[in-house]
C-alpha cells in the first residue's frame, strides 16, 4: 500500500533581499547595506549567515546591516549571499556607484594692522 510511505516535501532554498542601498542609486561615504536573508524552513536567517560582497573590493563583511566607510571610487556590484542551514545559498547584486566627495575650500584672509 503506498498510502503508507513517508511524504517529504524537498528543502527550499533561502531568499536574500537587500533594502539599501536601492539599485542605481549614487553617493558619498559612509554607505550603510541593509538586507535580510529568509528560509521557509529556518525562518529569519542570523546575522553569520549573510555575506556583503563587491566586485571592487571582495568581501565587505556580514550582518543584516554594515557600515562601511572605506570603499573604491566607482561603479560596484554589491552581492548579498545569505546560507540557510542545509548550506543552501541565494544571493542578490544591486549596482551602486560610489561618488568621490566634493573638496571644500575655505578662503583664508589674514589681517595686517
Amino acid at each position: 500500500d503506498e498510502s503508507d510511505a513517508a511524504f517529504s516535501t524537498p528543502d527550499k532554498p533561502p531568499m536574500a533581499g537587500i533594502g539599501a542601498p536601492l539599485d542605481g542609486e549614487s553617493g558619498f561615504l559612509p554607505l550603510r547595506l541593509i538586507g535580510a536573508g529568509y528560509d521557509l524552513e529556518d525562518g529569519e536567517l542570523p546575522e553569520a549567515n549573510l555575506a556583503w560582497s563587491s566586485d571592487l573590493d571582495g568581501p565587505l563583511g556580514s550582518g543584516t546591516s554594515l557600515l562601511l566607510s572605506n570603499l573604491t571610487i566607482g561603479t560596484h556590484q554589491i552581492t548579498l549571499t545569505v546560507t540557510d542551514g542545509q548550506s543552501q545559498t541565494d544571493s542578490m547584486t544591486i549596482s551602486y556607484t560610489l561618488l568621490p566627495r566634493p573638496h571644500s575650500f575655505l578662503p583664508v584672509v589674514i589681517f595686517r594692522p
